[in-house]
């Protein structure tokens, strides 16, 4: 196995590097586009769902998923995605997952350091500073007012940052008042021993250490009486007491 992961290793970093930079290329032309018009693109989205099925082949990791059957179908009700996380795949998966239905990402403001891909990240996403308490709310704002007047998903890891200990941890409760705000659901995801193949600090990949599983939960809406905060610990829970899928389901 140890040998298998030296000679692919290689091979998965290569692929992500290329796939990337053709993509990212073939991308940012889309997001000069006025706001209206590059928003809601689905060439770019069309795009960017090819882009993430390279991704995940170069990963050569399957996962097992289950619930695929609550995913609104474009153009139904946007919905507000949340997911734990753990590893780099996180986001190939669930950009995989969402395909061409467009949506915004508000994603750590790190990788608006990352050349040519910062364009994508600041003409189409919402980077979030999460050491500036003020500047995260900032960006909060900015995904609420880009978000409520387009048919448009948004995506967030509400527990700020990565955990390599296969728990979920504390939420954040940003993403509940975006779904009061916008009056969407939430659609939480569970993903598990995603962290084993790809440890966080190791330049191998443990392609075979696991056998990771996502699992799609049902649409759910903050209640009139609850608070944000309460709200965010009901979407934490139910993550927490998902089962991972069975054998048998579907394999992206």
């Amino acid at each position: 196995m140890q040998i298998m992961s030296i000679i692919k290793t290689p091979i998965s970093f290569a692929g992500w590097f290329l796939t990337s930079l053709i993509f990212t290329l073939l991308c940012i032309p889309l997001t000069l586009l006025p706001a209206p018009a590059r928003y809601e693109n689905r060439l770019y989205f069309f795009l960017t769902s090819i882009w993430t099925k390279l991704l995940m082949f170069f990963s050569f990791t399957y996962v097992r998923t289950r619930g695929e059957e609550n995913l609104p179908t474009y153009p139904g009700q946007p919905a507000i995605f949340v997911a734990n996380h753990s590893s780099c795949l996180d986001i190939f998966l669930i950009e995989k997952l969402i395909g061409t239905y467009p949506h915004i990402w508000l994603t750590k403001n790190e990788y608006t350091k990352i050349p040519l891909f910062s364009i994508l990240l600041k003409r189409m996403h919402v980077p979030v500073d999460r050491e500036n308490n003020m500047l995260a709310a900032r960006a909060f704002l900015r995904a609420f007012h880009q978000a409520k007047n387009i048919n448009s998903h948004i995506i967030l890891f509400p527990e700020g940052k990565r955990h390599n200990d296969g728990k979920i941890h504390d939420f954040h409760p940003g993403f509940a008042l975006l779904a009061k705000k916008l009056n969407r659901p939430v659609i939480p995801i569970r993903l598990t021993d995603l962290h084993k193949i790809i440890p966080k600090g190791k330049i191998l990949i443990n392609y075979h250490s696991a056998k990771p599983t996502m699992v799609i939960g049902k649409p759910l809406y903050i209640r009139d009486d609850e608070s944000i905060y309460d709200f965010a610990e009901r979407i934490r829970m139910s993550l927490d007491t998902t089962p991972t899928a069975p054998l048998g389901t579907n394999v992206l």
